[in-house]
């Protein structure tokens, strides 16, 4: 009987389908047995504890998915999807470059860290659970990389390339300016180059899996702040009836304080060709089309966060609400890193849309991310 229990949870692990609750009504039923003899009853109740023993040692070293359900309920059609946000690959290397020498670099062979233990965690759950889940694809919501190296966008693409569904990489604060320190780093905000570069072959892939609305990646941008042309990583894919917006609110200039890379705010990058004026056309166009509305972006649409300014000024935020509020019965979520924690709340006090925050992949042990199903 032990044999029986312990290979079944091993099939439990191994396909990762069944949850928790299986096992609890394995042990369930263990302990309802009928038993005439004493001996019969210990060597049951030990193999309840072991049971339960094993079964945690085997979820606790799962990702950690948390569900979440958007769409009526009694819908008969539904699909699947993953938001996995802020992988920061390379974070805790600090004692060497990683890659290669300087931070135009490649990989070298050994390269890992625990970031990418645990995105490697998450995609052999997702390759694992994908067909069963319904799963049609990943969103990555920035801070793919924690110094915005080439190689560490290298290594998160190596990482991600072996899942079994597509995935939309898009660009975090920390993957805009490479550097290996402070003083050691690029002179410009290159890391939208990087992206084009290292995920060319993605979005290529992409383009002819979803149907492409609109995209500014490969547009070059003056950005009055920083004073330099950047690509600003916007694009806007249909999929199943929805419009899934990509937003990069992210800046391109330096950090204003001994540190390196960029700063941690966010920027709606106003005028002709900007983040803000992609938004009110990817609006505008998912009304046309009759399609709901999903947006995704770097950074939370909030305003301050205990007094740190980790995104919008009252300002921007003001402006945001002006301009989706003519779209908000199109709008079913504003999906969002960043801050490094998993919140569900809404944009507005006059709950114009709902915001879902999903926790940094690299700050739980063995990863974690959203298993979103939405039902139509």
């Amino acid at each position: 009987m032990l044999f029986i229990c312990l290979y079944s949870i091993t099939q439990i692990h191994n396909s990762q389908i069944k949850t928790l609750s299986v096992i609890l009504h394995i042990h369930y039923h263990l302990l309802n047995l009928k038993v005439e003899y004493s001996i019969l009853a210990t060597m049951k109740l030990t193999i309840s504890f072991l049971v339960l023993l094993i079964a945690n040692f085997i979820h606790a070293q799962s990702p950690k998915v948390h569900p979440l359900i958007i769409g009526k309920k009694e819908a008969a059609k539904s699909f699947s999807f993953i938001h996995i946000t802020d992988t920061h690959i390379g974070e805790g290397e600090a004692d060497r470059d990683y890659g290669t020498v300087g931070y135009f670099d490649t990989l070298d062979g050994k390269e890992w860290g625990y970031p990418a233990a645990r995105l490697s965690s998450s995609v052999q759950w997702i390759n694992a659970n994908a067909q069963t889940a319904g799963v049609d694809f990943v969103l990555v919501s920035g801070d793919l990389t924690d110094s915005g190296e080439k190689s560490e966008f290298m290594h998160f693409k190596k990482l991600m390339d072996s899942l079994s569904v597509p995935y939309f990489p898009l660009m975090g604060n920390h993957d805009a300016w490479s550097y290996n320190r402070f003083g050691d780093e690029a002179a410009t905000a290159t890391g939208d180059s990087l992206m084009n570069e290292v995920f060319a072959g993605t979005f290529a892939g992409l383009d002819s899996s979803f149907t492409l609305r609109n995209s500014s990646r490969n547009n070059s941008w003056w950005n009055e702040e920083s004073k330099t042309f950047v690509y600003l990583q916007n694009f806007h894919y249909s999929h199943k009836g929805y419009s899934f917006i990509f937003l990069d609110f992210n800046p391109r200039y330096h950090v204003r304080k001994d540190e390196p890379g960029i700063g941690p705010e966010a920027q709606l990058m106003l005028g002709a060709g900007g983040t803000f004026e992609f938004l009110k056309t990817a609006l505008a166009t998912a009304k046309q089309l009759n399609e709901r509305v999903f947006l995704i972006s770097h950074h939370p649409p909030i305003a301050s966060l205990f007094g740190f300014h980790f995104a919008f000024t009252a300002k921007e935020k003001t402006q945001l609400a002006r301009e989706i509020k003519p779209y908000k019965k199109l709008i079913d979520g504003w999906f969002a890193g960043h801050i490094h924690r998993y919140a569900n709340y809404n944009f507005t006090k006059a709950k114009m849309l709902s915001v879902f925050e999903t926790k940094a992949n690299k700050a739980q042990r063995f990863g974690g991310f959203r298993l979103v199903r939405v039902k139509q």
